[in-house]
């Protein structure tokens, strides 16, 4: 069975510009043309680099230097674009590699390891997965020094290999090394590459983190890649007749909330969110349960975890009985008669259930005055129509 794609509205990319990141942490590499017409306009505007270094205040030495290497700190090569009222988008398109540092102002610092990133950087679907596993089993923080670790953990190396390879697409940067940390592998990532999520997304912290307002209202592909990476990682799915479900548990209360609304405007119904302590840590859950809930998920989201995907797959082949959520299967049959008159035993079919319970809404619905009946001639069976 096919589940039609619930219709959103158009909503508005979102992307992020080079000047968006904090310019007293990164430096710019641009290509040697770009610097060329540096010192064109520089020459052309203020006669010498000299003059210019004292009008942007700038140690003249360093100024040179940074012309000769092609290299700039963002926060000194924003004052220079600024003061030569240069195209800024062209300056985009002619950086050769981003690396992060502090700024001399900020107190200085080693750079990292080049990014060959090209801005402006558009949000989509990989970096809506990158996002959603360093939510799950990643790791972004930063130390008091200002130092800032970005990894990714997983003993699935499926899950690892599309990490990987979303990196690479989104910030042209090779993971050459899978690492092992007490038995579980990781993946390390530079420290440009987690200052610019941090600066996206803002907070990664497990217990206080929210969904970005930019993934909320993202379209549909990228809303479900989202709910597909994170449930990958922190999904459990339980096949154990009579037992079938998918259960996410969290420490962040607001977070799995925001979950659960993601779900809803897929026409995904989840359970009402539960609380339980393991190890004296306070923990939320929900269930993602009945068939058709559950198919849904598996035909909009569904799991890349090869464990985990097979566990539903199970639950698909072998659904036990088919049941609804409270109030559900009076809405079912109240669509049906929207389209078309039909008899009990024709609804009993669509539904999937004993002709004996659908009776028993039928007379419900009855009774409230949403529907009637009405007896055809040569007809067995009453046929029920929206009043």
């Amino acid at each position: 069975m096919i589940t039609a794609i619930p219709y959103f509205r158009k909503k508005s990319d979102f992307s992020i510009k080079l000047f968006d990141l904090d310019v007293n942490r990164f430096y710019v590499k641009l290509c040697s043309d770009e610097v060329k017409e540096i010192r064109w306009l520089i020459g052309k505007k203020f006669f010498s680099v000299v003059k210019f270094s004292k009008i942007i205040n700038i140690n003249q030495g360093t100024l040179y230097g940074w012309l000769k290497n092609c290299q700039f700190p963002l926060a000194a090569l924003k004052k220079i674009y600024a003061k030569l009222n240069m195209d800024l988008k062209k300056m985009e398109r002619n950086i050769v590699h981003l690396r992060s540092g502090k700024y001399p102002c900020n107190g200085g610092g080693n750079l990292s390891q080049p990014i060959n990133i090209r801005f402006p950087l558009q949000f989509n679907a990989k970096l809506a997965r990158i996002i959603a596993h360093l939510f799950g089993d990643g790791v972004v923080s930063t130390d008091k020094h200002g130092s800032i670790t970005t990894s990714y953990y997983n003993q699935e190396r499926v899950l690892l290999d599309q990490f990987i390879k979303d990196v690479q697409d989104s910030f042209a940067f090779n993971i050459t090394q899978i690492r092992t940390n007490k038995g579980t592998q990781y993946v390390y990532l530079p420290s440009a590459i987690g200052l610019i999520l941090q600066n996206i997304v803002g907070e990664f912290s497990s217990k206080s983190c929210r969904i970005p307002t930019f993934i909320l209202n993202a379209n549909f592909e990228i809303k479900c890649e989202f709910l597909k990476s994170f449930f990958d990682d922190e999904g459990y799915v339980k096949f154990k007749p009579p037992y079938r479900y998918i259960e996410l548990a969290l420490a962040n209360k607001e977070f799995i909330q925001d979950i659960q609304s993601m779900l809803s405007e897929l026409g995904i119904k989840t359970s009402r969110t539960y609380y339980k302590t393991i190890r004296d840590f306070p923990v939320w859950y929900f269930y993602i349960k009945n068939f058709h809930n559950l198919e849904k998920f598996n035909n909009l989201i569904g799991f890349s975890h090869p464990k985990k995907l097979a566990s539903l797959v199970n639950i698909m082949k072998n659904p036990g009985r088919i049941s609804y959520s409270q109030g559900e299967t009076k809405e079912r049959i109240v669509r049906l008669l929207k389209e078309k008159e039909l008899t009990s035993i024709e609804l009993a079919k669509e539904l999937g259930r004993k002709r004996i319970t659908i009776n028993h809404f039928l007379r419900k619905l009855t009774k409230g005055r949403q529907i009637q009946y009405i007896k055809k001639e040569k007809d067995r069976y009453r046929t029920y129509k929206l009043i």
